[in-house]
């Protein structure tokens, strides 16, 4: 995938990420890419929730994938 359409792709992941409630997430530029960004330093944070936030991440963003396909 074009380094444009990756970046594309990541933001729309995070707008839905937090449109959803499901988790978040913020945003950096790393290398010219933009990345998605997650604060795992709060001791509430559990292994279960980065789970979670891994597979939120992969699903919307097969689910762009398929969208995008049509």
């Amino acid at each position: 995938m074009p380094a444009d359409q990756l970046n594309a792709l990541n933001q729309e992941i995070v707008m839905r990420l937090q449109e959803s409630g499901e988790a978040v997430t913020s945003s950096t530029i790393l290398n010219g890419a933009y990345a998605i960004r997650a604060a795992l330093v709060s001791h509430r944070s559990r292994f279960e929730d980065i789970r979670a936030l891994v597979a939120s991440v992969t699903a919307i963003g097969d689910q762009l994938i398929a969208e995008a396909r049509e």
